[in-house]
């Protein structure tokens, strides 16, 4: 892990073309579904290496897209006029603070996590590598920027759906490319090991890995939604049916005045008007 904080290293991972970056953008939307093709062909492959250059700008494209997109689908579900519209700029610092450490301090954690999970052996090269964890986690969120523009249509239903499926297609996406090569590290590892040697526990240990990693999607998947595009309904409830004058869309007034007189006064004032022109 420390060869990755050098200068010479991070060089080389943010050393990639524009045509690189579209091929592996595209590329995380429709290999998602195959085995290793995404870690093993499109990153990997031809003498090329992971890359942390997509992967960063992609999540800060995100952010934007998040922090706006929050914003805009707020107003969509209310009924206010343009000169109502605020933007709230926790939007920007909630996207920024999830999604960085989505993209980088997640797969971070977890690879270290992998790493105390798997035996050393000095012969055999670990299954990935942790620039090849970052730039998967980075890639996988292509999807959110598709679902973050469709939760601009006004419908909760399509919030949840458009959400769903990027989450699942991300998901798709990171265990389609780990989950080969983690469990076939494992047997190779422990080929011929009993149980109490390590060898079902260690298997045990790498499922229950794959668990957590599928946990902290469906967190995403939820932090996204409540706290992004989560609305408690629009509108400013039996006011919006008052006009200008306070008055009922029938009609009626319903506010009431301290100053407005009642019956028994009226009445009074009638009698007494009616004293008065018998003088005259």
């Amino acid at each position: 892990m420390k060869s990755v904080l050098q200068i010479s290293t991070l060089q080389k991972n943010f050393d990639v073309d524009t045509v690189d970056i579209k091929e592996r953008v595209v590329g995380s939307l429709t290999t998602a579904h195959i085995p290793e093709h995404f870690l093993g062909v499109i990153l990997n492959g031809d003498g090329k290496s992971s890359d942390l250059y997509g992967p960063f700008w992609i999540c800060m494209t995100l952010v934007m897209f998040v922090s706006v997109t929050a914003n805009t689908s707020k107003f969509l579900h209310r009924d206010e006029t343009v000169n109502d519209i605020e933007f709230d700029i926790n939007h920007l610092f909630n996207s920024f603070a999830i999604l960085l450490s989505y993209a980088f301090l997640l797969p971070t954690m977890l690879y270290a996590l992998i790493t105390c999970i798997l035996p050393t052996n000095a012969n055999r090269a670990k299954p990935f590598t942790l620039v090849d964890l970052v730039a998967l986690y980075g890639y996988s969120l292509v999807p959110y920027l598709i679902a973050s523009l469709l939760c601009l249509i006004p419908s909760s239903f399509i919030e949840w759906v458009v959400l769903g499926a990027a989450t699942g297609m991300s998901l798709l996406l990171i265990l389609r490319n780990i989950a080969g090569p983690l469990i076939r590290y494992v047997h190779q590892s422990t080929q011929g090991q009993p149980y109490e040697s390590g060898g079902n526990a260690l298997e045990k240990l790498v499922g229950s890995f794959l668990m957590v990693l599928i946990g902290f999607h469906v967190v995403l998947f939820l932090i996204m939604k409540f706290t992004f595009y989560y609305h408690r309904g629009g509108g400013t409830g039996n006011m919006d049916n008052l006009d200008d004058d306070g008055m009922a869309d029938g009609g009626t007034d319903v506010v009431a005045s301290d100053d407005a007189p009642n019956a028994d006064t009226y009445d009074d004032t009638i009698e007494m008007d009616d004293d008065a022109g018998r003088w005259f």
